[in-house]
């Protein structure tokens, strides 16, 4: 089976969790918080409690035979750390990651980010989505302005 370690496990990482395990690939967490682990390992998850950017926790998730590797923690220099450490160990790893600003996408991709979803560029679509719903927009026209919205912002390459 393929594998794919998430690191963090709020909203966003139960979220790539359920997706991953549906699709058939098996997840391994990695999260800060004991509790959240201790959930998971009685639930049957694969999980590890501690930091990412610290080597031997992403040795120990078996990132050199990953296929996977999804940031979704919100710091952008831990993600930064996470995402070189992960590279170095396994330079044909895919990484999905989380950032705040558009603006961040371009170093995340520098640093070995496959692709990048900035909270800002999402915000601005689902506001825009909103907006246009409540107009009385037809979903075709939603569909266009959402991927106008994406070009303007480059959310996709």
């Amino acid at each position: 089976l393929p594998r794919a370690i998430i690191v963090g496990y709020g909203p966003v990482g139960q979220t790539a969790s359920r997706l991953l395990t549906e699709c058939g690939i098996r997840p391994i967490v990695i999260d800060l918080n004991l509790d959240t682990i201790r959930q998971l390992m009685d639930q049957g998850v694969d999980a590890i409690y501690g930091d990412a950017g610290n080597t031997d926790i992403l040795e120990a998730a078996n990132i050199r035979t990953a296929k996977y590797l999804l940031v979704t923690i919100p710091e952008m220099l831990t993600r930064s750390l996470i995402i070189l450490s992960a590279k170095n160990l396994n330079p044909e790893l895919r990484v999905f990651v989380r950032a705040r600003y558009i603006q961040d996408r371009v170093w995340l991709e520098e640093v070995g980010a496959n692709g990048v979803v900035t909270e800002e560029g999402e915000t601005a679509v689902s506001l825009a989505v909103m907006l246009l719903e409540e107009m009385g927009a037809d979903k075709e026209q939603i569909r266009l302005e959402t991927r106008r919205i994406q070009n303007e912002l480059k959310l996709r390459t």
